[in-house]
């Protein structure tokens, strides 16, 4: 009974999901199709951004984390926000908690939440904008709704 219970509540999870852009991840995270694939080798994704005239940007997120899910349902699903994003941001997404190594914009390589403690994260989710030095330009904490988020990144994210 509990196996019928849990699939049909991933089931009903994945579809509010997909309904408004954003797909579970196997990692428990939710996955905008907008964000970067990344070999989490940020100076090379920073290479990368720049050469297109875009911007780097981190998302630090937490699976199961209330206000990572609201800015995916409400801010990330928002279309000029997604519009603006795919124009103008690569996003890497890492997990607070995780454990892949990621080399970082200034060339150490640790585990992400060694990476998340070294880069003074300290709740998620937390977007990191760095520019094309590699320095952090800026950075938002917690759930921000459409018009703020548009706002701040108008302002951080030209190469």
């Amino acid at each position: 009974m509990i196996g019928r219970r849990l699939l049909l509540a991933q089931g009903a999870a994945g579809f509010a999901t997909a309904a408004r852009g954003a797909s579970p991840g196997g990692d428990g995270l939710l996955r905008e199709p907008w964000f970067l694939d990344s070999f989490l080798e940020l100076p090379e994704d920073l290479a990368e951004a720049v050469a297109s005239g875009r911007c780097l940007a981190v998302l630090w997120e937490l699976p199961g984390c209330s206000f990572c899910t609201r800015m995916h349902r409400e801010t990330f699903a928002d279309p000029e926000v997604a519009a603006f994003m795919r124009a103008h941001v690569s996003v890497v997404q890492l997990d607070i908690a995780g454990a892949r190594e990621v080399m970082f914009t200034d060339g150490v390589r640790l585990p992400e939440k060694a990476q998340s403690k070294r880069m003074k994260i300290v709740g998620t989710p937390t977007l990191q904008v760095f520019g094309p030095d590699g320095s952090e330009r800026g950075r938002l904490e917690g759930f921000v709704p459409p018009g703020p988020f548009l706002g701040f990144f108008r302002g951080h994210a030209r190469a």
